[in-house]
C-alpha cells in the first residue's frame, strides 16, 4: 500500500499500470500509452493515449505517426528507420515527437538501445 506519491514510487506505479494496459490491447486491439506524470503527494495525473493496433506492430505505428507528422518538421517521410552518426556513435531513427519544435526525432542509439531527441536538420546527415 501506498500512503503517498514520490518519484521512486510513481515509476513503479506507472511500470505496473502500463503493463496492465498492454495486456488489454491483446484484448482489445488497443495500443495503450501512459504519458508524462505529474504528481504531489497525495494525487498523479497522467494522459492516456489509445491507438487502433489491431495486425500492427509497435514498428508500424511509430512509422505510422512519423510519416503523419513529418512535414510540420519539414522532414522527408523516407527517413524513418535510417542511420546516421552523432558524436562518432551511430543512432537509428524511430519515431518522432510530434510537439516538441526543438527536438522532435525520436532516434535509438545502436550500442545501448536507448532514445534520444534530435533536432530536424539531422534528417539531412541519413547514410
Amino acid at each position: 500500500m501506498y500512503n503517498r506519491f514520490d518519484k521512486s514510487n510513481l515509476d513503479t506505479i506507472k511500470a505496473l499500470v502500463q503493463n496492465h494496459l498492454d495486456k488489454l490491447r491483446e484484448t482489445t486491439g488497443i495500443k495503450f500509452e501512459l504519458g508524462r506524470l505529474t504528481y504531489d503527494s497525495s494525487t498523479f495525473t497522467s494522459t492516456l493515449t489509445a491507438k487502433i493496433a489491431v495486425g500492427k506492430t509497435d514498428f508500424d505505428l511509430k512509422r505510422e505517426e512519423y510519416e503523419r507528422y513529418c512535414g510540420k518538421f519539414n522532414i522527408p517521410k523516407e527517413s524513418f528507420g535510417k542511420t546516421f552518426m552523432f558524436q562518432g556513435e551511430e543512432f537509428q531513427i524511430t519515431g518522432i515527437k510530434k510537439y516538441a519544435e526543438r527536438f522532435p526525432i525520436i532516434a535509438q542509439k545502436a550500442s545501448n538501445g536507448k532514445e534520444y531527441g534530435f533536432q530536424a536538420s539531422v534528417s539531412k546527415t541519413l547514410k
